[in-house]
């Protein structure tokens, strides 16, 4: 797996991403894993990246990327080559993480 620059952030995982349920394990990892890579350049890993790093397909490495940017979570935007339709490059920045999912739950979960 090649050397990506991240803002490597450790592994908590805030409450709210975690007791989601609106969103499947894969997905509350992926999330995470966008978000250690958005820099100042944003993050720019590729599908064949992400299928490495998580032993995941690519075709499945796809379907959660467009499910986590058509629920919100994620932008994808599509740089293109100078007078071509071919990817440049391809950069999602994470736009939210899910919404306090317990409310003020101070004395912890039972």
């Amino acid at each position: 797996m090649a050397h990506i620059n991240r803002d490597f952030k450790g592994i908590w995982i805030p409450k709210e991403l975690w007791l989601s349920q609106e969103l499947s394990l894969q997905e509350k990892v992926m999330l995470l894993e966008i978000d250690s890579l958005d820099n100042e350049e944003h993050c720019y890993a590729s599908n064949a990246y992400f299928a490495d790093f998580f032993g995941l397909s690519k075709t499945r490495i796809s379907a959660i990327i467009n499910g986590l940017a058509e629920r919100g979570y994620i932008s994808v935007q599509m740089s293109y080559k100078a007078n071509s339709a071919e990817v440049e490059k391809r950069i999602i920045k994470v736009i939210k993480f899910p919404k306090d999912c317990c409310g003020n739950n101070a004395g912890g979960i039972l």
